[in-house]
């Protein structure tokens, strides 16, 4: 049986820890061949630019990401200005966040999708807020490896 999303469940899911984790922007980004992963879902709080259809370069190559994805573990990131593992400087600098929580999102055990939780400003981030970020992460994953995205 094959579980089918839309779109708009997916933002549910985005809109939901974005309220929880009282973040400025949450994105769901989902693994496409030969075009990366683009965002699927977005939540932004009042004020904050989207990124959702913004060409942003090659994620798999930003020192975040590498460091995300070598370790299969979240990456937790209060101040930008304080990290061995920066994330790529285009999307500080055009899209204004300065802290974040990366989380993996694998389906059957392969990286599928990448759950980004943006700040505009430095910000110590909450067991709960890590927590949180992990059970979407594997929510989606969940998901995402028992059917298709429409």
């Amino acid at each position: 049986m094959l579980c089918r999303m839309e779109t708009s469940s997916f933002e549910e899911i985005a809109r939901t820890l974005l309220h929880v984790t009282k973040s400025d922007r949450v994105t769901i980004r989902v693994q496409v061949p030969g075009l990366g992963f683009p965002v699927i879902a977005e939540a932004v709080s009042k004020g904050t630019r989207r990124i959702m259809g913004e060409p942003v370069g090659d994620l798999m190559s930003a020192p975040s990401v590498i460091a995300m994805v070598g370790s299969r573990r979240p990456l937790v990131q209060s101040d930008f200005g304080q990290v061995e593992a920066p994330p790529p400087a285009e999307l500080m600098q055009r899209f204004g966040f300065r802290a974040q929580i990366l989380v993996p999102i694998f389906a059957m055990e392969n990286l599928a999708g990448i759950l980004s939780v943006h700040a505009s400003n430095p910000r110590g981030w909450s067991p709960l807020h890590l927590c949180a970020s992990e059970c979407t992460a594997e929510l989606i994953g969940q998901l995402l490896g028992c059917g298709t995205v429409d």
